[in-house]
Parts: C-alpha cells; sequence; structure tokens
C-alpha cells in the first residue's frame, strides 16, 4: 500500500501544489479537502487558504475529523466510539474474562481495537496469547455493535467502498503514510488520496535574518565541498552542564530574546512543555509577558491527574503503602504544606503497623480544607464528587498559574469522562481511575490573546507557519529526547498477521519536525541541549543536533572542526553559552532568580565558635541544671569510636525514618524479656536459673515472651525503634527463633556465674541528680548486676551481637601482642646498647592503659562502684542469642570456668590485670581519665573524623566520608 507522492521544494509550494491538485475537483463542485496530521496543521492551513483569498473555498481538516464528517454522511447510523468508551469497554470485557489486566496489555488492545479491528478475522498462525488478544477483540466488537457503536478501523474500511470516496477529493498536505494511524493509510489507499511533501531543500518564503535562509539550503543537503554557514549571530547554542540547568538555560535564552524586542514573539520547544511553561510562569507573569501552552502528554504527567491516580490507588489498597502515601502528600493536589508532607510521611514510615485506614485518615486530616473530602468520596465511590472538589479548589489554589490550571482541568475532564463511560459499563469507577495513567491530553491555552511566548513541542513547529516567531528554541536536543529509532512491538507483529501492514520513519518525522522549526524563525534561531544527564554520564546529541553543527564545520569529517568537549562547531563557538549547575536553587525554581545571594559553605568537620555552646544542651533534671556535658554512656562510647560518627548520629540525627526489623529492635525487645523473666523468677520460682529450676524456667520463658510479643501490637507507649513487631510471615519465624535461643540461653545460664544472683535489672543510676562521669552528667539504665556473698558485682551489658572489638586489651598469646611485645624488646635492647655507648638515654615510659573500643560497660562498672558500693570485678558484654561473652574480668577474684567464654583467646584478652593496670579498680579509674581527656575535646568541638576500630564504622550514616574504613552497607 503506497500513496502517491508529490514533492514540492518547500511546504509553501507544497501547499501551491495541493491546490492545482483540487481544483478540476472545485469546478465538479466536489467536495475539495485538505488533510493534515494534526488540528494545529489544519489551523495554518486554513490561515494560509484565508491569505490566498480561499478560506471558504476549501476545508483543511484531520484525518479523524474527515471519518467523522463522511460517517455522519455516508455511514450506517451507529456512532464511532471515543477513546474514553473505548479503554473503559475494554477492561469491562477482560474484567468478565479474567484476564491479568496489565496495563501495557490493556493499551495494546486499545491500539489493536482502533486502529486493526477490521482485520482481526483474517486467517494467520498466531500463538496462545495472540489468539486470546484476538478473541477479546472480537468479544469487544461484538459488545460495541450491540450498543450501536462502531470502531474507526471498521467505519473507514466500510467507506472505502461508498460513495464517500467519490463526494470527496482530498490530498494529504506535509504527511505521508508513515504518519497515519493504520486505518486512515487504507481509507485514504482506497480513495487514491495523494501526498504532497516538501522536499527540506530551500528556504520558507518569509522575511528572515540571512543566515537562517543559509543554513536551511544546507541542512541536511549540504554537499561534498560546499562552503560552511558563516555564523552571525542568528544561529545561537544554549549549553548546560547538566539537566538541572536546562531549564534554567532555557529561560536566559527565553529572556534574552524577549528582552531584545519588547514586540518579540517566541517559541519554545521542549519534550515537556507544561513543565516550562509552569517553570517559566512567575517571571513571565511579573515581565506582564503573555503565553500560551500547546501540549500533548500522559494523563499521569500532570499532577491532577498523578494525584487522582495515587488517591484512589490508596482507596482501593487491601494494606497501607507508605510510599505511594508520601508520593501523593508531595503531590500538590493533595493540598499539603510541603513541611506538612514530609512529617506525615514520617510518622506512616515511623509506624510497620499503621493500616490503610489510619493513613488516609491521616492524609485527609491534613489537606487543604476543599480537599479534606476527596478521600471520604472516593471510599464512598463517588468518583465524580471527588473531581468536583478537586476542580473547585484547583480553581482558587491555581488562579495565578492559567496555563498549569487549563492542562490540570483537562486532566480532571478525561478522569471524569472515563468515569462516566464506567458507569455505563458496570464498573468501579474509583478502581478504574487507577489505570488512567496511559491516557493522552491534548491542550491549547493562553494566557492572553495573541500570546508573545509559545511553548510546545518540537512536532508542534512542523506546522507553524514561516517566519511566524521572532526568536525559536529549541532545547533537549539530546538523542534521548529524540531518539530516531524505529522500535517494532507486539501491535506491529499481530497488524502484520492480520495483513495490516505498519510503516514508520522517525528519522523523516524528526528531520521535518526541526524543519519546521528553523523555517517558523525569523530572527534567531537557538538550539539547546545538555552535555550530561542525570547520571552524570556525557549525554549524546540528537542527530538533528550533529546534522546543524556539520553545516557549520569547516570540513565535517575532520575531527578538529568541533570543540572537544561540547561537540559545538568551532566557528559557532563565539554564539554558544554554557549555564552549570551550580545555582541549585535557582535551577529549580525561575522565581529564585529574582535575588541571589550567596552565602559561604558550611565548613564540614568542625564546629564553630557560635556553635560550640550547642555542642551538647544542657538538660534539666527535678527542677536543676547541672553544669557539664550531659551525655549517655553510649554517647561517650559512639564519639570515642568516632568524633564525627557522634556528630551524625547524635547531633545530626541522620538516621532512617522508618520503622526497622533489625537488630536494634530485636535488642530492645530482647531486653525487654529478660527483664520481665528475671522479675517473675525470682519472686515465683528462685533466685537463680539452676539445673534443678531449668524445666520451670523455660516454661516461664515461653509465657513471659508470648506476653511480651503480644504487648508489642498493643502498648501505645511504645514508639519507634523500641518495638519488634513483624508484618510478615518471614518476620514472625524471626521473631519465633528469638525465643528458640533464649531457651538455649537458660541452660548456659546455669554455668555462668554459678555463685552470683542477679540482684537489679534495669538499675537506673543518676535518677536524682547526673552521675559526674569524666567530666559529663551520665544517666542511664544498666541491664543487669549480678552479686555474690562477699559483695562482689559483675555488670552484664546485653548486646545481640557481639566481635573482637569488645575485648578490652589484646591477648597476651595474639600474634598482634606479640609483634608488640617483639618490637619493645628490640626497642629495649637499642636503648640498652645506647646506653652502652655512654648516651644518655631516658628511661622508658611506664605502660599506660589503652582505651578499649567499648568502654560502655566500664562507665557502668563505675557507676556501679561509685553509687551502689559493690566491689566490681568484671564488666561483661552477653549476647543471650548465641552464649557468648566478651568484657573484663577481675582474675584474682574469679575463677575462669565462672565465665564460660567461647573462645580462650576472649577469655585471655578479658582478664584483668594486664600491662598497665593493676588491678580492676585501676582500670574503672584509668578509664575515666582518659575518657576525659577526650571530652575535653569534645566540649573544644573538634568532630574531625577519627575512627577506632573497624566496627567504628559499620554503621555510619556518613556515606562519603573520606577517613572510612569499611565501605557503607547500604
Amino acid at each position: 500500500m503506497t500513496l502517491a507522492h508529490h514533492a514540492y521544494p518547500t511546504r509553501s509550494a507544497a501547499l501551491d501544489g495541493a491546490l492545482a491538485l483540487l481544483a478540476p475537483a472545485r469546478a465538479r463542485g466536489v467536495r475539495a479537502t485538505i488533510v493534515t496530521r494534526t488540528a494545529p496543521a489544519a489551523r495554518s492551513v486554513q490561515r494560509a487558504l484565508a491569505v490566498r483569498g480561499q478560506g471558504f473555498a476549501i476545508d483543511a481538516t484531520t484525518p479523524r475529523a474527515l471519518l467523522a464528517d463522511a460517517w455522519e454522511l455516508f455511514g450506517d447510523g451507529r456512532a464511532i466510539i471515543d477513546a474514553a468508551e473505548r479503554w473503559t469497554a475494554l477492561h469491562a470485557i477482560l474484567n468478565e474474562g479474567g484476564t491479568a489486566l496489565s496495563k501495557g496489555y490493556v493499551n495494546l488492545l486499545v491500539k489493536l481495537a482502533r486502529e486493526g479491528l477490521d482485520a482481526i478475522d483474517a486467517p494467520a498462525d498466531m500463538a496462545e496469547a495472540e489468539t486470546r488478544a484476538r478473541d477479546a477483540l472480537r468479544t469487544y466488537r461484538d459488545r460495541i455493535h450491540s450498543r450501536g457503536l462502531i470502531e474507526e478501523s471498521e467505519a473507514a474500511v466500510a467507506l472505502a467502498g461508498t460513495a464517500a470516496a467519490s463526494a470527496y477529493a482530498c490530498v494529504l498536505l506535509d504527511a505521508t503514510e508513515t504518519d497515519l494511524p493504520a486505518p486512515f493509510a487504507r481509507l485514504f489507499d482506497a480513495w487514491s488520496v495523494p501526498c504532497i511533501t516538501s522536499t527540506l531543500t530551500d528556504p520558507e518564503p518569509g522575511d528572515r535574518a540571512p543566515e537562517l535562509d543559509t543554513l536551511a539550503r544546507a541542512l541536511f543537503n549540504r554537499a561534498a565541498g560546499e562552503p560552511a554557514v558563516a555564523p552571525t549571530g542568528a544561529v545561537r547554542v544554549q549549553l548546560s552542564s547538566g539537566p538541572l540547568a536546562s531549564r534554567r538555560a532555557l529561560l536566559d535564552a527565553l529572556r534574552r530574546a524577549l528582552d531584545g524586542d519588547p514586540e518579540a514573539r517566541v517559541a519554545v520547544a521542549t519534550p515537556h512543555p507544561d513543565q516550562m511553561a509552569r517553570y517559566c510562569n512567575d517571571a513571565l507573569i511579573r515581565a506582564q509577558v503573555s503565553y500560551a501552552l500547546q501540549t500533548s502528554c500522559a494523563f499521569s504527567d500532570t499532577d491532577a491527574g498523578r494525584a487522582l491516580i495515587e488517591a484512589c490507588t490508596l482507596v482501593t489498597n487491601d494494606q497501607a503503602d507508605v510510599l505511594l502515601g508520601a508520593d501523593y502528600g508531595l503531590n500538590p493536589f493533595a493540598g499539603m504544606r510541603v513541611s506538612t508532607a514530609f512529617f506525615t510521611d514520617k510518622t506512616h514510615r515511623g509506624n510497620r503497623l499503621i493500616d490503610n485506614s489510619e493513613m488516609l485518615t491521616d492524609l485527609a486530616g491534613h489537606a487543604a480544607e476543599g480537599l479534606q473530602g476527596v478521600i471520604g468520596l472516593l471510599e464512598a465511590g463517588d468518583a465524580e464528587g471527588a473531581i468536583d472538589a478537586i476542580e473547585a479548589w484547583a480553581a482558587r489554589a491555581f488562579r495565578a498559574e492559567p496555563a498549569y490550571l487549563s492542562l490540570q482541568m483537562a486532566a480532571l475532564e478525561a478522569a471524569r469522562a472515563a468515569a462516566q463511560a464506567a458507569d455505563r459499563w458496570g464498573l468501579d469507577p474509583v478502581a478504574l481511575a487507577t489505570r488512567l495513567d496511559a491516557q493522552t491530553l491534548s491542550l491549547y491555552a493562553e494566557t492572553a490573546p495573541n500570546p508573545r511566548v509559545t511553548f510546545c513541542t518540537l512536532a508542534d513547529l512542523r506546522d507553524a507557519a514561516p517566519a511566524s516567531f521572532d526568536a525559536v528554541i529549541v532545547g533537549c536536543l539530546e538523542s534521548t529526547s529524540y531518539p530516531v529509532q524505529d522500535k517494532r512491538d507486539s501491535f506491529d507483529t499481530l497488524m502484520g498477521k492480520w495483513g495490516v501492514a505498519t510503516a514508520r520513519n522517525p528519522l523523516d518525522t524528526l528531520r521535518r519536525s526541526f524543519f519546521g522549526a528553523l523555517s517558523a524563525a525569523r530572527r534567531s534561531f537557538i538550539v539547546h541541549r545538555s552535555l550530561a544527564n542525570e547520571t552524570a554520564d556525557d549525554a549524546q546529541a540528537s542527530v538533528v543536533f550533529e546534522e546543524l553543527m556539520d553545516c557549520y564545520r569547516i570540513d565535517p569529517t575532520a575531527r578538529d572542526s568541533s570543540d572537544r568537549d561540547t561537540g559545538v562547531a568551532l566557528p559557532l563557538a563565539p554564539f554558544t553559552e554554557l549555564a552549570g549547575e551550580q545555582d541549585l536553587t535557582a535551577n529549580e525554581t525561575a522565581e529564585a532568580a529574582v535575588e541571589l545571594s550567596e552565602e559561604p559553605a558550611p565548613v564540614t568537620e568542625r564546629i564553630s565558635e557560635d556553635a560550640r555552646p550547642y555542642i551538647v544542651l544542657d538538660q534539666q533534671r527535678h527542677g536543676q541544671v547541672f553544669p557539664g556535658l550531659d551525655l549517655s554512656a553510649s554517647q561517650i562510647e559512639s564519639y570515642l569510636e568516632c568524633p564525627y560518627e557522634w556528630f551524625a548520629k547524635r547531633r545530626l540525627q541522620l538516621e532512617q525514618i522508618n520503622e526497622g526489623f533489625g537488630p536494634a529492635e530485636r535488642g530492645t525487645f530482647m531486653h525487654a524479656v529478660l527483664e520481665s523473666f528475671y522479675a517473675r523468677f525470682q519472686k515465683e520460682v528462685a533466685p537463680k536459673v539452676t539445673a534443678d529450676t531449668l524445666e520451670a524456667a523455660a516454661a516461664l520463658m515461653r509465657d513471659v515472651f508470648a506476653e511480651k510479643a503480644a504487648r508489642q501490637f498493643t502498648d501505645t507507649s511504645l514508639g519507634k525503634g523500641q518495638r519488634y513487631v513483624p508484618v510478615t510471615p518471614w518476620e514472625e519465624k524471626q521473631r519465633d527463633d528469638v525465643l528458640v535461643k533464649l531457651l538455649g540461653w537458660l541452660p548456659f545460664e546455669t554455668t555462668f556465674l554459678p555463685s552470683f544472683e542477679p540482684r537489679h535489672m534495669e538499675w537506673e543510676y543518676g535518677a536524682t541528680a547526673p552521675f559526674s562521669y569524666a567530666g559529663c552528667n551520665l544517666v542511664g539504665r544498666i541491664d543487669r548486676i549480678d552479686v555474690d556473698g562477699q559483695g562482689r558485682a559483675v555488670v552484664i551489658d546485653y548486646k545481640s551481637s557481639l566481635s573482637d572489638a569488645y575485648r578490652p586489651h589484646l591477648d597476651p598469646n595474639g600474634t598482634a601482642a606479640k609483634e608488640r611485645a617483639a618490637q619493645a624488646a628490640a626497642a629495649a635492647k637499642e636503648r640498652e646498647a645506647a646506653r652502652a655507648a655512654g648516651l644518655d638515654v631516658p628511661e622508658e615510659p611506664a605502660p599506660s592503659l589503652e582505651l578499649p573500643h567499648k568502654v560502655q560497660a566500664l562507665i557502668y562498672a563505675k557507676a556501679v562502684r561509685d553509687q551502689l558500693g559493690y566491689q566490681v570485678v568484671g564488666s561483661l558484654y552477653v549476647n543471650p542469642l548465641n552464649n557468648t561473652v566478651q568484657g573484663a574480668w577481675d582474675a584474682r577474684s574469679l575463677d575462669a570456668v565462672d565465665v564460660p567464654f567461647a573462645k580462650d583467646a576472649d577469655r585471655r584478652a578479658g582478664a584483668v590485670p594486664f600491662e598497665g593496670v593493676a588491678s580492676f579498680d585501676d582500670l574503672l579509674d584509668s578509664c575515666e581519665e582518659a575518657i576525659a581527656a577526650r571530652m575535653r575535646l569534645l566540649a573544644q568541638g573538634r568532630i574531625a573524623p577519627d575512627p577506632h576500630g573497624a566496627d567504628a564504622c559499620q554503621y555510619c550514616p556518613v556515606g562519603n566520608c573520606s577517613a572510612r574504613l569499611v565501605a557503607r552497607k547500604l
């Protein structure tokens, strides 16, 4: 199937050729019609006909409008189905058949129904899935026929053999069969409609800059040896270093075009003209510049459309989708302040047990007054009522952005049409609205008559009148925005099996659009591209950008004919500007461009003099404020591990907002179970778990575990980080495994410190007045304190994971300790040799304490010794989940068998005394003295990264720290 082609040098000449072809038909009284691809192209032709004095003699229309007109006159009385009805009918039929309703599958059937319903009975060798699609289309055909409807493709075939063929004399202007949907290509083939096109070899007639005419002759047609176009400034290049600067760069180019002539008319063509128009809206309103928006986009590309889809999805969900709720809250049509949206998102993410009803109530309650009832209306199934409420609110909220408002209203009208069609086909309009995302919207809106600026797509400029704009700006000329691949898909495969060929020529389409944009410019033509994409990789220029550069390159085949970094032809370099991404605020909102101020960037890793008093805030306790640093033992340990990690986690609080189900929550739950278990065990059974009481201990552990597990779901006083709440079967198994491990702890408990018994559980120190330690005020709780009959105490800190970092010193038999001893012996030998040579050598300093990586239990031990008066003989970290022990123990007071370390190396690395420490009391006092020196640095504002031990970086949130020792776990 090939239509007859007639080519002319320019589009104006093509129009004259079309009129010549139609002249005989007009003489016979036949209805002469020029068919164009789009409605804007038809309007452009009508204006051109009016200039020629033939505005009433010849029709200018689109294929779809021509089909509707001819069907009304020559059809069988059935109505051609519209897009909303087609889409809804297919959903209804697929719902009845129980077919999986993937959005891609529905969109495929929609396109097949519109363009190939007349061909589905053709014999073909099809796969099972293709047969199911054909059967669904046959059912669809029967169903719409029973309602007095007919598809476009069927109407086109029916008209091919009617009197309509002789009633119309048509020509297809500036288009070929590759620009047409399949039904119209077949209809025009049956009617012998010729294609009238231009060759893109000559400039369109018009009063324009000479450089633009020269460029039009060379573009796509520069022959070998032909001289390059000489730049004069009529063609300019606007570059942006990355996509964040693209809109800002285009706005700057637009301002220059408007400032150069107060009466200038400018076209700005981008892939998303609606976004560009909204970005520029405030700046243009302030400058009292009127503008128009011409766009075609998907329903989900509009804020109103996306908000409606999200709201309907949330309403129809069985479970709360907090991520979707966050997206909805940040949508302008949710009616929330940004701060409120972030607050509600944090609240939802911090509650793993949130249900859908609670989340919907929260979202509705935080919405603007006019939108608070929207979710309730959707829950009641009143989609049209919800749309009414959104429209009324939007008319007030966005009255200062008329073009943006018009696009949102168009989306809401499309949703209303779908809801009405859903009622006719017996579908739930709210459930159906969740699938509206691919519906196409078309809009032309003006802020005032005869607008000075037009935001449109590049394809829209293909139909613009020659020299109709003083300046044309074509943005985002990257290959990702304007690809030229002919992507065949399942639609083409099925249509081919049914005997209908589909044709595409994306390169020709792109070239014609670009040439049309150039022809529409009178004084200046600005092309823009980004040099990098969203991932900061090099962005490839569109083919038409490169073809334009070829016109200016002295030798297009020479590698040195272009700038190596930007790809711009060297002669155009003086007319090229580059916008950077450094002004992020200005890049995100044009409003910030009114007045920009620069502030010095904050210095990281250091606290300023002004901020130093706020390093640690004073806390009031019992009506008094005590001088000193208010910290906890865990905060001190965090600062010792790395000052910058402490600052990030404790002061900046760089932690995730989601309520987790990990080691931290498991550890808190384990603490609660063990505290309750020992309190009840000592009250109901015995002071300590022994072999004789093991069975009773296990029964009690099961009861306590069940009670605490249930409490996680019912106790509202437990907040994020304090609950261990499984929401999936796998997480329930993980929680139940904790019970198995705690039951395994009980036999271990019978051998752990056999002469001691738990005396204090969750003992709070510094309750009335903060406990003074290393110049800090400490208040906290100690998991467990075991005491024997001699008044000796062992401090126990539960941990759900342990490592070698919890050893208070090196294993004397370990490799590291032996290497250190060998180095010390060698140094001593050198000193002896120096003394023998008569040199004055100072004495070796006495060994001093090397502060352990983990000091939390040692700080607890000091508090127990000083406030309870016990002789502390151990500060141990215990993991009841795998029966492991780490920490310091007094080898002079305790037997090694009483502290069942898993490895001999752990036992040796925890024994006190050791080198530099004479006793357990000496260990506690020396630790405090060393920690006090570090705390003085904190008081001075020292927070530079200085990690001690590999574990210090394991859970640090500062992923880009230069001092990081281990890769961050994401």
